[in-house]
């Protein structure tokens, strides 16, 4: 909202007489003198206002933009806006009355209103201002939207972002603003009715919004979503479906760079997402998706995705789905690339995931943009990797892995492997990364791994062969480690130089490790960090 008003100043403020008001201690005496100069644009920068002058007589002003940083309310005169009908743009905050002064009505040429952090009980005389295309109401303490609002039929933004005492939006309001291109709600208003004639708003009215390109909303229960919840295509988004109380996962609080973001949360029936065409698009092109106490979900592709791999998605935060065994299912029902742009990975807290990918991929781009994985909590997670992901992570990074206790190894083998003739290759033990010396992980830059107690070792020494950038090194409180890098299978010394480019190593408490490589290089002892590394190393 605030881009847009400082858009539209900008182009304002190309004409001549726009006025910066200084903060001075008498700012009635200031702003009678500005209004002689018959200013177009007046700005009252940061400052603690708690009352302005009567009126404003300003018969050419166009912009008039106010920003407080008062601890109260701010007082308005009722005949404050007399003498400024050629207004256009007006940014008004903190306003504290039971009503909007009375003379609002009269600019009936205004075009953008900001109203944010005001405390109004009624706001109704809003609806005379037939020329108002955006109107931003965040943060502001208002408990409904009257039916007057629907007047505005030329209203393009409507923000009612952060209004948490919102409880009552009169029906039909919304659909009735058939112009409307961009509706914030996130934070906000969740009541919404199952379907229309009840006494508050149905998601129903959204389907009419044919030209709504964004829109930040929060449904409470997935079962009030009408059978094609959003019927057109949107350009941005940020959906919450579910309830549950509010933390620091909640995308609509936390800033995203993702133009499309979905948060699913203590959803009982997730069936009820895959037999809506709207929510099965919306998740086709989401970029983030936040995925939070869900039950009855075993897998997240192919249970939620609608078969479709998530084609768009770039960073996917799973926490606290106790149910789900695997992030990738069975490939027999996934039959596309899974994840080709997914950057980065956060589970967390899933008490019974097993596999991150459970069946043999293809040989194609399924994961294969991977920067970030972070694992946290999965205490029945014995690897992290399956062969055929792993061939794909070229372009990994970072890596952290904390409090998972079955973790044995970092790389694994496909659980499942489908028949070759559905045009996939048999994978041995003997085929894979690890064995062959592919080369996986080549840009991996970072490691963390904490509290992880049946790992023994880290690393194969084949998979070392391809961490020539790996420069952070991180191992904490893991009670069965025995060597970071497992050399058993190595016959000679001559190829031992590993991690070419590591700067930093800690070592914490790790009570089994005798080695740093194998079982004659002692790291304390026997060899010394200059032998290991080119450059410097920081034991803790």
């Amino acid at each position: 909202m605030h881009d847009v008003i400082h858009v539209v100043a900008v182009s304002i403020a190309t004409e001549e007489r726009m006025f910066n008001v200084p903060n001075v201690a008498d700012l009635e005496k200031k702003m009678e003198e500005t209004i002689q100069k018959d200013p177009i644009a007046i700005s009252l920068p940061h400052r603690d206002i708690q009352e302005l002058p009567e009126r404003l007589q300003c018969p050419n002003l166009q912009l008039f933009l106010l920003y407080t940083e008062g601890n109260g309310p701010m007082q308005v005169s009722d005949h404050f806006f007399e003498g400024m009908e050629g207004l256009k743009v007006l940014q008004f905050p903190g306003i504290g009355s039971s009503s909007l002064p009375s003379s609002l009505g009269r600019l009936i040429n205004l075009q953008t209103l900001c109203l944010d952090w005001c405390e109004l009980a009624d706001i109704a005389a809003i609806g005379q201002l037939k020329k108002l295309e955006i109107l931003s109401l965040a943060y502001s303490n208002i408990n409904q939207l009257p039916v007057e609002i629907g007047q505005l039929t030329r209203l393009q933004l409507l923000d009612l972002s952060n209004c948490w005492w919102l409880e009552v939006i009169a029906p039909n309001v919304i659909s009735k603003l058939s112009q409307l291109e961009e509706l914030y709600m996130g934070n906000g208003f969740s009541g919404w009715e199952k379907v229309e004639g009840g006494s508050n708003a149905s998601l129903v009215e959204l389907e009419r919004l044919t030209e709504l390109t964004t829109l930040e909303i929060e449904v409470p229960d997935a079962e009030i979503l009408p059978p094609d919840f959003v019927s057109v295509e949107l350009q941005r988004y940020k959906i919450r479906i579910g309830d549950g109380p509010e933390d620091e996962f909640d995308p609509l609080l936390v800033k995203s760079e993702a133009s499309r973001l979905m948060m699913l949360k203590g959803i009982k029936k997730v069936s009820i997402l895959q037999e809506n065409d709207g929510t099965k698009m919306l998740l086709q092109r989401t970029e983030d998706l936040w995925l939070e106490t869900l039950e009855g979900v075993q897998s997240v592709v192919h249970e939620l995705d609608d078969g479709e791999g998530f084609p768009r998605l770039k960073r996917l935060l799973v926490t606290d789905c106790s149910e789900i065994l695997h992030i990738v299912g069975s490939v027999r029902r996934v039959r596309c690339e899974v994840f080709p742009l997914l950057e980065a990975l956060s589970l967390m807290f899933l008490t019974n995931l097993e596999t991150i990918c459970y069946s043999q991929l293809r040989e194609d781009q399924s994961f294969s943009n991977l920067r970030i994985i972070n694992v946290d909590s999965c205490r029945k997670l014995k690897y992290l990797f399956s062969f055929s992901m792993a061939k794909n992570l070229l372009r990994l990074q970072k890596v952290k892995v904390e409090d998972c206790d079955d973790l044995k190894m970092i790389i694994g083998p496909d659980m499942e492997k489908p028949p070759t003739t559905q045009g996939f290759i048999e994978i041995n033990a003997e085929d894979d990364p690890v064995h062959q010396g592919i080369y996986c992980c080549q840009n991996l830059t970072k490691v963390t791994v904490w509290s992880c107690h049946r790992l023994k070792y880290l690393f194969s020494y084949s998979m070392v062969n391809s961490l020539g950038q790996l420069q952070h090194l991180e191992i904490r409180n893991c009670r069965s480690i025995e060597g970071v890098v497992n050399t058993t299978t190595l016959g000679g010394r001559d190829e031992f130089k590993v991690f070419p480019k590591l700067h930093y190593l800690s070592l914490h408490w790790l009570p089994k490790l005798s080695s740093f490589a194998s079982p004659e290089d002692v790291i304390h002892t026997e060899m010394q960090p200059q032998s290991l590394f080119d450059e410097k190393v920081f034991f803790h």
